[in-house]
């Protein structure tokens, strides 16, 4: 007979932790951040004192004519306004005891990407929606005209109208016969972007107007952004070539004690950003919003 010998398995080896290890750490989900892209940065000049200072055109009367020999000529009128913005401040901290900064190499990289996205989404955030009352920023939607189409034009004009044609009818409004503006941009809530791309006929067939690009990506030029900041059946339409971004620097990082946390053996990380949206008061003409799309589109539509 042969001896059978022991068999040895894997868990022969007691209480092993052995695997392989991967070295990212997952994220739990956030708003991408899509906002500040669309326009331009710069940065401020040294001893600003945190303000932005700008003139604006208050009156333009353009008077020129033809004339007689020997007539007078006529006389327009120009005159300026000097207005000011200040910079705001973003802020997040995180508290952690120096054994788990030290000991765990993951936990300070981690910190400080959840600091420095913490910080990207709030800028998001008062980019787009920011109400303007300090220290909160002017943000695009608040600057923007709403425009429901309750009169005018556009008013009881389109036939069976739906999205697409309240976003042509913005723009055709934005540029009105020849303005400087050229809107570069739809910004839509997800939701809001799905419903627009499933429109069908009553037959079934899929809507998509001539002015639209493939898969709804753009409609007569403009791109469209689908951003979570937008809030669900309301849109903006912006000429963001007229909006600027001011920044102090980017995001900075510091370490500090805050009450007995040096006694303690803790210590608190802070992130801290200066930054303004600049939209001239003179230019909000190239922003506009719509604060209820339903009463829009309903406003275009046909009786």
């Amino acid at each position: 007979n042969i001896a059978r010998k022991t068999l040895v398995e894997r868990s022969a080896v007691s209480s092993s932790t052995q695997a392989m290890r991967l070295t990212e750490i997952g994220q739990l989900d956030y708003v991408n951040a899509v906002i500040k892209p669309l326009f331009r940065s710069v940065q401020i000049s040294p001893d600003s004192n945190g303000v932005i200072r700008y003139v604006d055109e208050s009156t333009a009367t353009r008077n020129a004519d033809v004339k007689a020999e020997a007539a007078e000529a006529p006389e327009s009128v120009q005159a300026w306004t000097e207005r000011s913005l200040n910079l705001y401040k973003i802020m997040d901290s995180i508290p952690v005891t120096m054994e788990a900064f030290k000991d765990v190499n993951f936990i300070e990289g981690e910190i400080n990407r959840l600091l420095n996205i913490n910080m990207t989404l709030k800028e998001d955030s008062q980019l787009y929606s920011g109400s303007g009352v300090a220290p909160n920023l002017k943000g695009l939607y608040t600057s923007a005209t709403d425009t429901l189409f309750g009169s005018g034009s556009y008013n009881a004009s389109v036939d069976n109208a739906n999205v697409y044609d309240l976003i042509a009818a913005l723009r055709s409004a934005m540029m009105g016969g020849n303005k400087k503006y050229s809107p570069t941009a739809v910004l839509m809530n997800p939701v809001d972007i799905f419903k627009y791309k499933v429109l069908k006929g009553t037959d079934g067939h899929y809507l998509l107007p001539p002015f639209v690009g493939p898969n709804g990506e753009t409609v007569m030029g403009m791109r469209v952004v689908e951003s979570a900041q937008v809030t669900a059946n309301t849109l903006a339409v912006i000429d963001s070539k007229y909006g600027t971004i001011y920044e102090d620097g980017g995001i900075e990082l510091e370490m500090g004690y805050v009450d007995d946390q040096f006694t303690k053996d803790t210590m608190t990380i802070k992130a801290r950003k200066r930054t303004a949206l600049l939209i001239r008061t003179v230019d909000e003409g190239g922003f506009f919003k719509v604060s209820n799309i339903a009463t829009a589109i309903g406003n275009i539509e046909t009786p």
